[in-house]
């Protein structure tokens, strides 16, 4: 039996229903629909009923603003349903990111720390600097051996201070009576009426007097004295008749000559004094080579430490004692100086050798000894006993000691094949079962990815 529907005329809200004449009948009969209609089909009825009652009611106004019902009807549908794409648009989303960071973006890192087996070391090998590669059937090395030579040169201040006595000294004329010449030697000693003695300077010979105009002028000579002692006494002025003094030659009193032979100064004697100087010491020179030295080992060391190459390596007691080749002194002992210099030359010999080198020689001795499947692991721990060096030939003796670690080999790619795919527990059972191994870390990126990625590419496995 087909269903019927009712059709009713639809207006804006608070507006009252006008019933034009001829239209409320109709719309108070019930159609049949015997079958199924189309859209389509609906339309052209619509339309058709419409164009009807157009003509029955021209000049007439329907009471229907379909504008503001529109707005009012299809507007939330609409937000609704941009809510509602919305929605499932977010969630596609996260679906895609989801596959693609277990597809694409997810890494994963293992790794992998084996157990170590260690075996001692105490090997003996010979270090030489007259070959240039390892000899490992006679156990032989290369060796590096370096001379550095340094200079300094230094101004250093004395300490000590030494007596400056000074003695006066000045000129005297000294006076023959005689009438022969008379020779006095140096040193000859002339005295004050106070007893102060000065002492010629030189070897002098006084001419004897003459007569002239029937007088007797005595001869006379003028030299340079110097007084017998130190110090500002002798400082004394003019000694002559008008000051009531004269000088007389001690080494003739008691003799005719000692009233015939005097000797009178017309200027004062002066420079006469009593001080202290500055003076070099012994410990002024002993500290001062002390200070040079320790410069030149300075030198040597920053040497040692930038011309020496990084790869090489210096033990204990492979370098030579300090050789000193050249010590000079602008001063000695007991100089009256303020200042003094000093300049010295030394060098210093070092062997140095390649640590390389060692393990070198060390992985080929003991690389047939390993056990099968085992290989070195991590690096050697060494260290050496010098038993002799000789700088002049250039050789060098240690003993080796140590420990060299040995592991169990594990294929990483192996590994990758297994564990691709697999999630956390199946990684950690898998890996278990290496005996080998003692820690596992594994990182997963992004970490919310608990599956190791398919593309083998994306994993990585580090073995120490």
């Amino acid at each position: 039996m087909a269903k019927k529907r009712k059709i009713f005329d639809i207006y804006p809200k608070g507006q009252k229903e006008q019933k034009p004449e001829g239209i409320e009948k109709r719309l108070e009969e019930e159609e049949e629909i015997s079958e199924p209609i189309s859209l389509e089909e609906m339309e052209k009825r619509i339309e058709g009923f419409l164009e009807k009652e157009e003509k029955e009611i021209i000049g007439e106004e329907l009471p229907l603003d379909l504008k503001p019902l529109k707005r009012e009807l299809n507007i939330p549908k609409q937000r609704n349903y941009q809510k509602g794409l919305a929605f499932l648009i977010f969630v596609l989303g996260l679906g895609v990111l989801y596959f693609l960071s277990i597809t694409s973006f997810s890494k994963a890192e293992i790794n992998i720390k084996r157990k170590r087996e260690i075996q001692e070391i105490n090997q003996e090998v010979l270090f030489d600097k007259n070959i240039k590669e390892i000899n490992p059937e006679k156990l032989i090395l290369p060796l590096n051996l370096y001379v550095f030579k340094e200079k300094s040169e230094r101004k250093f201040e004395s300490t000590g201070f030494g007596k400056d006595e000074r003695k006066a000294s000045g000129e005297v004329t000294i006076y023959n009576l005689t009438s022969y010449p008379q020779v006095l030697v140096a040193n000859t000693r002339l005295e004050t009426p106070d007893g102060k003695i000065f002492r010629i300077n030189s070897r002098i010979t006084i001419p004897g007097s003459v007569e002239e105009n029937n007088k007797s002028i005595p001869g006379a000579i003028t030299v340079k004295v110097t007084a017998d002692q130190a110090g500002p006494d002798y400082n004394i002025g003019p000694c002559n008749p008008s000051t009531n003094c004269k000088f007389t030659i001690v080494g003739f009193k008691g003799t005719e000559k000692y009233d015939k032979f005097y000797a009178y100064s017309e200027k004062e004697m002066t420079g006469g004094a009593y001080g202290t100087i500055p003076l070099v010491t012994n410990d002024d020179l002993k500290k001062a080579e002390e200070v040079i030295l320790k410069d030149i080992l300075n030198l040597i060391e920053e040497d040692i430490k930038n011309k020496v190459p990084r790869e090489l390596k210096i033990i204990e007691g492979a370098k030579s004692g300090f050789k000193l080749t050249k010590l000079e002194s602008d001063a000695k002992a007991g100089d009256n100086r303020q200042f003094f210099n000093v300049n010295a030359e030394g060098e210093v010999m070092v062997a140095a050798f390649n640590e390389k080198d060692v393990k070198n020689l060390l992985v080929q001795i003991y690389q047939t000894k390993l056990p099968e499947q085992k290989t070195f692991c991590d690096d050697f721990e060494l260290k050496y006993d010098l038993k002799e060096i000789d700088f002049k030939n250039g050789t060098m003796k240690l003993n080796v000691l140590g420990k060299v670690f040995l592991c169990q080999q594990i294929s990483s790619s192996e590994i990758i094949r297994l564990v691709k795919q697999k999630n956390i527990k199946e990684v950690q059972k898998i890996l278990s079962g290496y005996n080998e191994i003692e820690k596992i870390v594994l990182k997963i990126t992004p970490f919310w990815v608990k599956v190791l990625p398919a593309n083998e590419k994306k994993i990585t496995v580090n073995i120490d």
